[in-house]
């Protein structure tokens, strides 16, 4: 009789671990344009550093997936949606904590800093307490939205929000708005792509504040523990994680 109730309790045990690993899961990548993070090149393929090690790591970790990017804002709703999903490049916040599974490091960390334009010597500020007489912008829903906002800044006074971060910096070399908060990359990238070199704007001081780590990759908590482990152990052993934060 112990037999006969072990042996089917063994083959549900076997069967269940079976289905675990043996179906295949096709993972839905989303992400936003920042470059050189991550963004959409002239041949319509999204590419950049993040992006990179994205690439490199699910194909070692041998797992399918769709890559797409859209405006913050429905990045952000489908990983928060959806089962098995990743979202990239993104800040571990406390507001955010709890919503994902998160993988951090993905790449080291980078500095954000305060610019103006070289042709506004007229915009002095020593920090952000003073930077809120001035405008700004910022893309809606990324983690500057929620440091400009409990720094002071309203939105539709001195915080211009838009889901296009290539609008904002349009904006901010037009003169509509006064400074922006960006890594150095992502500035020397954007300001590339409008035909202009660095020299066109002017380093004022770093967010020192605005300290949330490396960006990460973060999971849909509907996506599978094994899988997220699975992937954490190929990132975190990724070499570019023993870096030191970069510019």
């Amino acid at each position: 009789m112990i037999k006969l109730l072990f042996i089917p309790t063994l083959f549900f045990v076997v069967s269940i671990t079976f289905k675990v690993f043996a179906d295949p899961v096709t993972l839905q990548v989303v992400t936003e344009e920042w470059p050189p993070f991550n963004y959409t090149n002239d041949q319509g393929q999204i590419v950049g550093r993040s992006t990179d090690v994205i690439k490199a790591v699910l194909a070692e970790a041998k797992i399918d997936y769709t890559l797409n990017s859209y405006p913050w804002g429905r990045a952000l709703h489908i990983a928060q949606t959806q089962p098995n999903v990743i979202i990239y490049s993104i800040y571990r916040t406390e507001e955010r904590k709890n919503q994902y599974q998160w993988v951090c490091p993905l790449i080291p960390a980078v500095k954000i800093f305060v610019y103006r334009l070289r042709s506004r010597p007229d915009i002095k500020i020593k920090n952000i307490s003073e930077a809120v007489k001035y405008r700004t912008g910022s893309n809606k829903n990324d983690s500057s939205h929620k440091y400009l906002l409990d720094h002071g800044f309203e939105v539709g006074v001195n915080l211009d929000l838009t889901n296009d971060s290539a609008a904002t910096i349009r904006k901010f070399v037009a003169g509509r708005l006064d400074f922006l908060m960006q890594t150095e990359y992502s500035m020397i990238t954007q300001l590339e792509s409008l035909g202009l070199n660095y020299d066109h704007v002017e380093k004022l001081f770093p967010i020192k504040e605005y300290d949330f780590g490396a960006p990460c990759l973060a999971f849909s908590l509907g996506t599978a523990k094994e899988l997220v482990e699975r992937v954490k152990t190929i990132v975190l052993a990724y070499p570019h994680n023993e870096t030191k934060t970069q510019n």
